[in-house]
């Protein structure tokens, strides 16, 4: 798995920079420490990709304290300095799942990501807690669903995804599921089934 930079060309949206642009790589924006969003992150959608959504977390980079060229320590901000959080975190992961491919390690790290409450193009998963993912009850893959652009003026739109839920657990575990829009309240999301059990390694 590759953890890399979203830019620093924030606070516009369709800011995304190259490689914060790659398909299967982990895209990372910022921010300080009270968890607000770094100004200079950069933001999605991607212009020409419909459906593709970018960054796919977010993690600390602001006022960073880092090595730096003259072999000293220096305070740096940025989403360089954010990027290398979520390359740890999959590193400890990897080390707890050492079968794991890089679509589950980046599925762990985006499921237990926490909400900051911001739009889909400016945080999609949501803040690194890499403390919560040794205790995820589970994985939901793919990490997250996009379907893409959507025409409002037609009353009877309707389509569908394919979700897979793993029990990475050792014991039975009862899991009850919900979703719901992100951009647009005017339509409806829904999981079926809503709720199912799963012995250990089921999916």
């Amino acid at each position: 798995m590759v953890a890399v930079s979203s830019g620093n060309s924030g606070p516009d949206y369709t800011s995304l920079e190259s490689p914060g642009l790659a398909r299967r790589s982990i895209s990372v924006g910022a921010t300080d420490k009270t968890d607000l969003i770094a100004p200079f992150s950069s933001r999605g959608p991607i212009p020409g990709f419909d459906g593709w959504l970018k960054p796919d977390i977010l993690a600390p980079g602001v006022a960073i304290i880092s090595t730096y060229l003259s072999g000293t320590y220096a305070s740096a901000s940025g989403t360089s300095m954010a990027a290398p959080h979520v390359s740890g975190a999959a590193a400890l992961v990897k080390q707890m799942h050492p079968t794991w491919t890089p679509e589950q390690i980046k599925a762990s790290l985006m499921n237990m990501a926490l909400d900051l409450g911001l739009n889909v193009h400016t945080q999609v998963a949501g803040r690194l807690r890499v403390d919560r993912v040794a205790f995820t009850p589970g994985l939901v893959l793919p990490d997250i669903i996009s379907f893409g652009t959507v025409d409002s003026s037609h009353p009877r739109w309707s389509d569908a995804r394919l979700l897979w839920l793993e029990n990475i657990t050792a014991t039975e575990r009862n899991y009850s599921l919900s979703a719901e829009s992100l951009l647009l309240d005017s339509f409806s999301v829904s999981i079926d089934p809503a709720s199912l059990t799963l012995q250990p390694g089921e999916k």
